[in-house]
């Protein structure tokens, strides 16, 4: 046993508004309209067949809680399918939690002849989907209603949205800890250079130059830093996106292997941290090296 969301679909116009003719691993959309079978078609998840232990040509029975009324009351209604083909999402829930069928045989099943419960919509600039889904909604109006894949989805998203919160976090404090590396440095450096430093300032150079040589020293330091880490760290994220390096158990995860996305500006911010806290830490040792006294070397 196992509770699914069903979803009664037109076969020619199912693949303009959804994925799962692309989705599909065995069969195809028009499989559910294929004539002559003893059962009317199916499309399961591959996690649900194989949970079931059932493949393409099986049948499956539906179960409607809702039921019909008897001589003797209500009782739940059932109905046996064949099962047509097979599709991966890439989720476990979505494999598991949604099957498909023929539209009119949706209709008979749910007693809802020419009626449909609802309209699904695609769009190209998915960002917009609520503006969109408003828009509808002020078309349409009462007892209409819209929802939108953000607002079906929005746990899923506040809870990858707390995780990116903390890995930023953790890695502002690795950079910190890192930053201390270069204090150390150039503090050594400092310590190291003391008669040259002397011997600049004899020939007048200024605090403020003094200064700046060490920062700029301890800025060259963290770009070179920041610079190599973003191109392993860039190779990394290409190398386990083409390879499906990292393996997932689905039941847990909810997908098969671990999914990554990079992108420009978390580049961008990522490495402006980086040289942000750099610059921070040469502060210190350049502000040491620009008071050395030189009569006192």
């Amino acid at each position: 046993m196992q509770g699914v969301a069903v979803r009664g679909v037109d076969s020619k116009t199912e693949g303009t508004v959804t994925d799962l003719a692309k989705n599909m691993t065995v069969g195809s959309l028009h499989d559910l309209e294929k004539i002559g079978r003893k059962f009317p078609g199916i499309i399961i998840g591959e996690d649900l067949a194989r949970k079931l232990g059932v493949s393409v040509g099986d049948t499956v029975t539906m179960l409607n809680p809702l039921g019909e009324e008897t001589a003797i009351g209500i009782v739940p209604k059932m109905r046996k399918f064949e099962v047509a083909g097979l599709f991966d999402a890439g989720m476990y829930d979505y494999n598991t939690g949604f099957v498909y069928i023929a539209l009119p045989e949706a209709q008979k099943f749910f007693d809802m002849p020419n009626r449909v419960s609802g309209i699904q919509v695609r769009i190209d600039e998915i960002y917009q989907a609520d503006k969109i889904a408003s828009s509808i909604q002020s078309a349409v109006g009462y007892p209409y209603y819209t929802r939108n894949w953000m607002e079906m989805n929005k746990k899923l998203f506040f809870s990858l949205l707390l995780e990116k919160i903390g890995m930023s976090l953790i890695l502002i404090v690795i950079i910190i800890v890192a930053s201390f590396n270069i204090i150390g440095t150039l503090t050594m450096i400092v310590m190291e250079k003391n008669r040259e430093i002397a011997i600049l300032k004899s020939m007048g150079a200024p605090s403020p130059s003094i200064m700046k040589i060490f920062m700029f020293a301890g800025l060259t330091i963290g770009a070179v830093g920041t610079a190599l880490g973003a191109i392993i760290g860039y190779g990394a994220v290409m190398i386990i996106l083409k390879t499906n390096l990292i393996m997932l158990p689905k039941d847990v995860y909810q997908v098969s292997h671990l999914p990554l996305s990079i992108t420009s500006m978390d580049v961008m911010l990522i490495s402006l941290t980086a040289l942000g806290i750099s610059f921070l830490a040469t502060l210190y040792p350049s502000w040491q090296a620009a008071k050395q006294d030189p009569w006192k070397s």
